[in-house]
């Protein structure tokens, strides 16, 4: 698929995805408040400007699609909304005039639709769809490979340590982050000489949906042992990860081409291949045959052009992709898996915003930049997990306490049903204009923050 075609539907998938979300969390607040009989003006569809503003004959409520669609909003009586337009309407139809446990049933909907459609969802992605793997049995996509180096096909590639050889499927990730925990990537090498530099190529899967070719799938990191660290202060880049090489010597591992995020994911810098020049690669391959040893082969890689960038050219050499169906069971508890580790995620990320700032959030710029990844590497599972992890991102964050979110109506419904005392209404009409201000200011910052991440990975 070109590039075009690519962001074209890109885009169609991405306003789809985002519509359904919004549209699922607005029908949440309508139904409840049509079971209550509250009176409804408008039933909206984005913010700003209207393109389209229907009503049917008989019907008391307005249905609108507006041309910012980064939300929506239902327009109920009761809520300063103005009724001037000769509209007589009991106050037992208000939002104000229903009882307090029913508004708190309106205000939460929103919240709880979102948490069953990411539930929805997560169970269309683990019961509906196989699940993918990368194996370490290797394609030959050209003869030339076997001729000069004598691989073949089905040999696998051995990454390095002392459990590589354990299972077909996945091999271990040897890769650990300071806190211990599970980097991505895998170690094909730990010495490569580049000039008076040493190096690590890491594999790490670019696509499941089609077999990875090798060389789109190395990165280059500087590998240095502690004492060269403590010995060189030029070392000032900030760690990826440490392994321990087969002779048991800790190696700290700098980016070159790729850094990792927080999350472990990797980003482009401004450096490129076009930066470095050819190396020799020494792969560890099991040959498939019978009581084979492992043999290093050693594959000289260089540099090529393509389009206005440079990569490694292709050696011939892809990983195989299988697909394969979990038990019913274990499908069935990743729903609720999938479910758990979103929730925790998002409120780490929320919880990031005191300790890291702006700089772990991502807006609609970024899920936009995100939802093109997965649409050209990633499944049709892959894509709905995502939409399921922001189903439930929109769920919490709507649920806190922060004026002009559902959470602090909700707060103020709780407070007043327990107190027995109104809210004096221009007080609540304050704090939720101040609070709307304050987060449409964060919602342009992280943007604008978006753009200039997005921009600097270009360059």
């Amino acid at each position: 698929m070109s590039g075009v075609l690519n962001w074209i539907l890109t885009i169609i998938l991405f306003i789809i995805s985002l519509g359904l979300l919004i549209t699922i969390h607005e029908l949440g607040h309508f139904t409840m408040a049509k079971l209550f009989n509250v009176y409804c003006f408008e039933f909206s569809i984005g913010f700003g400007p209207k393109l389209l503003r229907v009503k049917r004959k008989k019907g008391e409520t307005y249905f609108a699609l507006r041309a910012i669609p980064l939300g929506g909003y239902v327009s109920m009586f009761g809520e300063d909304t103005d009724t001037s337009s000769g509209l007589e309407i009991p106050q037992e139809r208000s939002i104000e005039g229903i009882k307090k446990w029913k508004k708190a049933i309106i205000l939460s909907a929103g919240i709880v639709m979102n948490i069953v459609l990411a539930l929805i969802i997560f169970s269309i992605s683990n019961l509906c769809f196989q699940s993918t793997a990368f194996t370490t049995k290797i394609a030959v996509t050209n003869n030339q490979i076997t001729e000069t180096y004598g691989i073949n096909e089905d040999d696998r590639i051995v990454f390095k340590g002392p459990d590589a050889l354990k299972g077909d499927k996945y091999s271990p990730s040897l890769l650990r982050n300071d806190d211990d925990t599970e980097a991505y990537g895998y170690l094909l090498d730990e010495n490569i000489v580049i000039g008076d530099f040493h190096y690590a190529a890491i594999y790490y899967p670019t696509t499941n949906r089609k077999d990875t070719v090798l060389s789109d799938a190395i990165y280059l990191y500087l590998s240095y042992t502690k004492e060269q660290i403590e010995n060189n202060d030029k070392l000032s880049m900030p760690k990826i990860f440490n392994l321990w090489n087969e002779r048991g010597i800790e190696l700290e591992y700098y980016p070159v081409f790729y850094k990792a995020n927080e999350n472990g994911q990797l980003e482009s810098t401004k450096l490129n291949y076009k930066d470095s020049t050819a190396f020799e690669l020494k792969l560890s391959v099991l040959p498939n045959v019978e009581d084979a040893s492992i043999v290093i082969k050693t594959i000289p890689m260089s540099v090529v052009k393509s389009g206005d960038s440079y990569k490694l050219n292709d050696v011939g050499i892809s990983l195989k992709l299988v697909k394969y169906w979990l038990p019913f069971k274990e499908r069935l508890a990743n729903v609720f898996i999938d479910f758990g580790e979103s929730s925790i995620a998002v409120f780490k990320g929320i919880g990031s915003l005191f300790t890291g700032g702006l700089k772990n959030m991502s807006g609609v710029v970024g899920m936009l930049k995100i939802t093109a990844s997965y649409v050209s590497y990633r499944t049709a599972a892959d894509y709905l997990y995502l939409w399921g992890l922001i189903s439930v991102n929109l769920a919490i964050f709507n649920l806190l306490p922060f004026p002009g979110l559902d959470g602090w109506q909700l707060l103020v419904t709780i407070i007043e049903g327990i107190s027995k005392k109104k809210i004096p209404s221009k007080l609540k009409s304050i704090m939720s204009f101040v609070g709307m201000a304050l987060l449409f200011v964060l919602m342009i910052s992280i943007v604008v923050l978006d753009i200039v991440r997005w921009v600097g990975g270009v360059l």
